[in-house]
């Protein structure tokens, strides 16, 4: 075994813990984790809060398109029947494991990531300086994995794990619409650099008013807005009518507009956000199932 075997054999062995604890005590783990982010204990009884109805939604809201559309490689037919296939990232490839890729088939660039979770990517710019020791201890760790147990967000847990190959697309900027109640409820813009930092600006469904930030990321709110946001609101609104609550997340590359990924919890529904206002300010926004009947 070398070193990146044991590194990751040590990482399952922490993840089989945390499954059974998840497992047995979704509740109570849930309260743990939103303590340790937020510093105070959600309310999922009677929730209120944005964060706090993210967390009733975990445990007790899920449905078969949700965990249709979580499935990375599943979304796109998804997207075909909603007349969205020209909005699909491209797709080199996908692999039942590591060890079926043939890099030499490959270009010198590109993004190897899995269907199932979220992070379980990298982005390879020159293949050639790969480390195929590392890279393979790491995805054979990365498809051991049921996601689902980390924070109980139940819509990855049927997922049959596979690796995708897409082509590396250059420096982007994630573009985030968050929809609740088959309309916007905010707007994000989120540029990484490589020392590890983020700029990112915090909207309104209009991308004019900023609404503050988000503590776990250092918000520096550079009015960083996409060039074709009307197109990237369209979009999202159309795909929002299926679902409570799903995030639509966008790339735009050369004008052109591409969708990554779609999702329903931002940080796990455990976002720190700052103002700490914002938080009610949003959950009176988003309407569970049994608040309509109120």
């Amino acid at each position: 075994m070398n070193k990146y075997e044991a590194y990751t054999s040590y990482m399952y062995q922490r993840y089989k813990l945390i499954k059974t604890l998840m497992t047995h005590f979704p509740t109570l783990m849930i309260q743990i984790k939103y303590f340790k982010k937020l510093r105070r204990f959600a309310n999922i009884k009677h929730p209120k809060t944005y964060n706090e109805k993210n967390q009733w939604m975990k445990l007790y809201y899920n449905t078969p398109l949700m965990e249709r559309v979580a499935d990375k490689i599943k979304l796109r037919d998804y997207l075909l029947e909603k007349g969205l296939k020209d909005y699909s990232v491209p797709l080199l490839n996908i692999y039942n494991n590591y060890s079926e890729i043939d890099f030499n088939r490959l270009p010198n660039q590109f993004v190897i990531k899995t269907n199932h979770g979220s992070g379980f990517n990298k982005i390879i710019l020159d293949k050639s300086k790969i480390n195929h020791k590392e890279l393979k201890a790491l995805f054979d760790y990365y498809m051991k994995l049921d996601y689902s147990y980390f924070n109980h967000e139940l819509v990855y847990k049927n997922i049959e794990p596979r690796i995708i190959i897409e082509p590396y697309l250059g420096e982007l900027i994630d573009y985030k619409i968050m929809c609740t109640n088959h309309d916007i409820l905010y707007t994000v813009s989120l540029k990484r650099y490589s020392d590890g930092h983020y700029d990112e600006g915090f909207y309104d469904k209009n991308w004019d008013k900023s609404l503050g930030g988000f503590k776990h990321i250092k918000v520096l709110d550079p009015k960083i807005k996409p060039e074709r946001k009307e197109d990237m609101n369209r979009i999202a609104r159309l795909i929002s009518q299926d679902f409570l609550q799903v995030r639509v997340d966008f790339y735009e590359v050369n004008n052109r507009i591409y969708i990554s990924e779609l999702t329903f919890f931002s940080e796990s529904g455990m976002l720190d956000f700052e103002p700490r206002d914002v938080d009610q300010i949003l959950g009176h926004k988003f309407k569970l199932p049994q608040e309509h009947s109120l």
